[in-house]
């Protein structure tokens, strides 16, 4: 009976692992891609569900390191660009998602998703499958699918950022530029009804951070603004009773 036991909760334990394993970079999953244009590896971090995430949840605590990244000796040669697709099919609504500096011209919102969903993601999912469901993968830059070349700006593919998915106001955002405004970058999402692309509205704010003691790098949810607190002597006034308290002390 308890080796019975065991069996099925090693058994279990492996289904838990396989599936753990096939939801990474799935379907509507925010992956945080770090380059350098003149290197040959890029780093994708599965940074939890899109919807989760906006909802109120927090984003996975997995880092990125400067030295992974080949050619890469600072922040100024790193390029740091974030992503969903929550894609179910060309006669259904779809979103994406992604960082700009201003909201993005999507031009060719079928050929992002297409692309994310069914290549760039696949590709970190063999990766991620082939390295016990790992959520960060480093992938090869120089491959067909992988984010350079079919996303990031000056890929080859079609939906790339210097062609349709960017305007000249947006574009790809390079770290050592991002921190030096705080880091903040802003989650755009687009939603569409098969071939028809809506404009791009605010999402999300995420905030990317690095320490340049250990040149280690990672991803959290921007604060939000703090209200600036407001004296009690100013409600007071607005509403006349700051007169009446001087009056009464004048009379004392």
């Amino acid at each position: 009976m308890k080796k019975k036991m065991i069996a099925l909760l090693a058994g279990a334990l492996m289904t838990l692992a396989a599936s753990n394993a096939m939801a990474a970079f799935g379907n509507a999953e925010l992956v945080r891609v770090v380059y350098n244009h003149l290197g040959t590896v890029e780093v994708a971090t599965d940074l939890g569900n899109i919807d989760a995430i906006i909802a109120g949840g927090a984003v996975a605590a997995d880092t990125f390191k400067l030295s992974s990244i080949t050619g890469a000796t600072s922040t100024a040669d790193l390029y740091v660009s974030y992503f969903a697709s929550n894609y179910t099919g060309s006669a259904t609504t779809n979103k994406a998602y992604m960082n700009a500096d201003a909201a993005p011209a999507m031009g060719s919102y079928t050929n992002f998703n297409t692309g994310v969903s069914n290549a760039v993601n696949n590709y970190y999912n063999y990766l991620s499958t082939t390295n016990a469901g790992a959520t960060t993968v480093t992938g090869q830059t120089s491959y067909a699918n992988s984010f350079t070349t079919q996303l990031a700006k000056g890929g080859v593919a079609y939906g790339s950022m210097n062609s349709s998915l960017y305007n000249s106001t947006g574009g790809e955002q390079n770290l050592a530029t991002l921190l030096s405004t705080g880091g903040k970058s802003t989650i755009y999402s687009f939603t569409n009804f098969g071939r028809n692309p809506v404009t791009g509205t605010s999402a999300l704010a995420l905030t990317t951070n690095f320490d340049t003691v250990t040149g280690i790098g990672s991803t959290s949810i921007a604060p939000a603004a703090t209200p600036t607190p407001i004296p009690a002597a100013a409600y007071l006034l607005g509403s006349g009773l700051l007169g009446l308290v001087g009056i009464r002390r004048k009379q004392k």
